[in-house]
């Protein structure tokens, strides 16, 4: 299932509460696909590795999310092919829910066990002055020590390998165990496949490509309505137009035809969402304090109009609650303590000055300062 629309929309969020809502916090992975922000070899930076290393079992329900997708390229935006290593089996993942293992992926393994038995037995020998190897044990206390591989390396070979011997076992096995294991499954092609074909996997992406207007980051003026009725005429051969400019054809192929797409969020949900966190910061300000506050509907029209990108989606518009109504609040109450306020006065809250907050407490009218940047623009 394709997630695609423009930043702050609710994307990511989405797929989060569904995972809760089906209590499946421990069948769910996340990847970010910016293509490299792992580090090792190739087994490790790719979508098979990360999954191996999760709670989600092979042949068993799990979801996952591959997040911001979009920078995860394979053409160049003058239509040359992007060699990029890490993540690279998305695509078999894609085409049928299972891995075909790569010989190297053992090669890797093999590799990585020979040079630690190699360095173990110099160090043996006195060829090496350090008393300790890179883990920070001796191999002479190594060797008496009941296990030789870490935890994690264990689970990665159980999984890896598909051995029926508890993690608690592999984890005494020595270099030359592991790797007559790792010959056994090598030769043995029937092993090599990995199914996961009972994945539900979202593919999450701000394809601002295909929304007219959606890189005017500076646009504060434009209704939300206008643009939310324009993006609501995007359609799947428009985001696919907009994919072949990121990925090869058989690429944008495996993505399949279910295309959730997101128009720019209207004015009527700007204002809900705003209203809903000044009433959250209320109800935590008179928890804290004992007060009653009163939000007029100025105070809400007003941090509409200085908080609300449209092509920006909410990120913006909570900061801005924060920083304009919460810091207001604080200010408010602190006056009201210092001043011994009786706690059964309503306290009402009005924003029509572009640089002030009118403020009634009983019949008695404040101002405070407040800095409403944009309509001072």
């Amino acid at each position: 299932i394709n997630l695609w629309g423009m930043t702050g929309v609710g994307k990511t969020d989405l797929v989060r509460k569904l995972v809760q809502k089906l209590d499946f916090q421990q069948r769910f992975v996340e990847i970010q696909m910016d293509g490299g922000s792992e580090k090792g070899g190739t087994f490790n930076k790719s979508i098979q590795s990360t999954l191996s290393r999760s709670t989600i079992n092979e042949g068993q329900p799990g979801i996952l999310l591959l997040d911001e997708m979009q920078r995860y390229r394979t053409v160049s935006p003058n239509e040359n092919e992007i060699k990029n290593d890490a993540y690279k089996d998305v695509w078999t993942l894609l085409s049928d829910g299972r891995f075909s293992i790569d010989a190297s992926v053992f090669d890797e393994l093999e590799m990585m066990l020979h040079c630690r038995a190699y360095s173990d037995d110099r160090k043996q020998a006195g060829i090496e002055d350090e008393d300790e190897d890179d883990d920070g044990i001796s191999p002479k206390k190594l060797a008496k020590t009941k296990f030789k591989l870490y935890p994690y390396e264990a689970k990665e070979l159980k999984q890896l390998l598909k051995l029926p011997n508890s993690i608690d076992e592999i984890m005494t096995w020595s270099s030359e165990h592991v790797i007559a294991e790792i010959k056994n499954v090598k030769y043995n092609k029937k092993e090599w496949e990995a199914d996961y074909t009972k994945l539900l996997i979202f593919i999450s992406g701000n394809l601002d490509s295909a929304f007219e207007g959606a890189i005017s980051t500076n646009d504060c003026d434009t209704d939300a309505d206008f643009f939310h009725e324009l993006t609501k005429k995007v359609s799947i051969t428009e985001i696919k137009y907009h994919l072949k400019k990121r990925f090869n054809p058989e690429q944008v192929a495996r993505f399949g035809n279910n295309h959730v797409i997101y128009p720019s969020l209207n004015k009527s949900t700007y204002q809900r969402l705003i209203a809903r966190n000044i009433n959250q910061h209320v109800t935590d300000f008179s928890k804290l304090s004992g007060y009653n506050y009163q939000i007029d509907e100025s105070v809400n029209e007003q941090i509409y109009i200085n908080s609300v990108y449209p092509t920006q989606g909410t990120r913006p518009v909570f900061s801005s609650v924060h920083m304009i109504f919460s810091q207001l609040l604080m200010d408010i109450t602190v006056y009201c303590i210092e001043n011994d306020i009786d706690k059964n006065q309503c306290i009402k809250i009005k924003m029509h000055d572009f640089s002030n907050v009118s403020v009634d407490i009983g019949d008695n009218t404040l101002t405070f300062p407040i800095l409403l940047e944009l309509n001072q623009k």
